[in-house]
């Protein structure tokens, strides 16, 4: 799975899962191969791909001119805990 394609599938779902129901996505399917693929990563390769998630979509300069920040942050992480996906 390409990173864009990915880093969009983790956005929409996300989204979906915490109340964006029109512009989020509900797709099992997606949602299945998305957290097969993060659980294959090695531990490094999780951290350096997550950490590169967070930064382009919740503190970035133009994310956070958009209203994004830390508590996005880490409402994300929970929602990746909920899921399965222990750091």
């Amino acid at each position: 799975m390409d990173k864009t394609t990915l880093f969009k599938s983790i956005e929409g779902l996300f989204a979906y899962d915490t109340g964006c129901v029109d512009s989020g996505i509900k797709d099992e399917y997606i949602k299945h191969e998305v957290f097969s693929y993060l659980n294959s990563l090695s531990e490094n390769g999780f951290r350096i791909l997550l950490s590169e998630y967070i930064r382009e979509y919740y503190v970035s300069e133009n994310a956070i001119a958009k209203g994004y920040g830390i508590e996005d942050v880490a409402e994300f992480l929970r929602w990746l805990s909920d899921n399965g996906i222990d750091l």
